[in-house]
This record gives structure tokens, sequence and C-alpha cells, in this order.
């Protein structure tokens, strides 16, 4: 299992579909037998996914990703996104362990929102607060 940047995503930033501002990004948690680490073509939005096989633990809810930071980073030439990091508050034990979080630009439902990637962050919720950090040198995504 490895991270994954989707298809469909670079193919929207091609287009000029994704405004990192104003777009609306959900990050999804994802249990261990989900399909999501190893889908990529054809995955054109996220009902697509043979299994999302999404966390149900207590307390579980999308997130909604706030503060959303885009820069340029000369001394490494890439770009850099970043979000403020994710607090699930006394986040409850799943059926399985959490295998990482799929970050999605939402559009109504599942059926219309497309995939951005999917991050490994695996860990295993115990009812205490649980949070998903970001990497503080390499951010949410680079380019």
């Amino acid at each position: 299992m490895a991270s994954v940047v989707y298809l469909e995503f670079k193919r929207a930033m091609a287009e000029a579909e994704i405004d990192f501002p104003n777009d609306t990004f959900h990050l999804v948690a994802v249990m261990t037998d989900t399909t999501v680490d190893t889908e990529n073509n054809g995955m054109d939005f996220v009902g697509d996914f043979t299994d999302l096989d999404e966390f149900d633990g207590a307390n579980y809810e999308r997130k909604t990703l706030s503060g959303v930071a885009v820069a340029k980073d000369a001394a490494n030439g890439r770009l850099e996104i970043d979000w403020a990091d994710v607090t699930y508050t006394a986040l409850g034990v799943g059926t399985r362990g959490i295998a990482g979080f799929l970050l999605m630009k939402f559009v109504t439902n599942d059926a219309a929102s497309i995939p951005v990637a999917f991050i490994e962050k695996p860990g295993t919720p115990d009812g205490n607060d649980f949070l998903v950090q970001w990497h503080a040198t390499d951010k949410v995504l680079y380019f």
C-alpha cells in the first residue's frame, strides 16, 4: 500500500477544473479492506471505487478540510498544497483499523465527487481524539 494521486484529479487540474481556495475538499477515513489504494484507472468519481470501506467507528464523520495553502517551493522545484490538521474527537474503534485517508473534491455526493489522492496513514482509534497531522515539510500534496 502506498499513497496515490488519481489520474482524474490530474486531468481536472490540467483543465483548470480545480480551484483550491474555493472548492470543498473532504477527508474520508478508509479501513484495511479498501480498494482506493490500488485502483486508479477509470476512477473518475468516488462512487467508482469497488470498495470504499469507509471507517465505521463511533463519532466518525467525513471532515471538510480548511485552511488551504498553495505555495511554490523554489528550492525543491515543486508546488505544495497543504490544509490544516484534522482532529476526529473521541473516535471509537472500527470494524478494522484505518489504512489511510481518501482526499476528495466534494461535489454534491460520491457519484459526482472527484478522488484527489489516497494518503497512507494507518492507525487504530481507541476512543480518544485521533489527529491527522500532515507532514510539516512535504505538506499534503506536492507536484
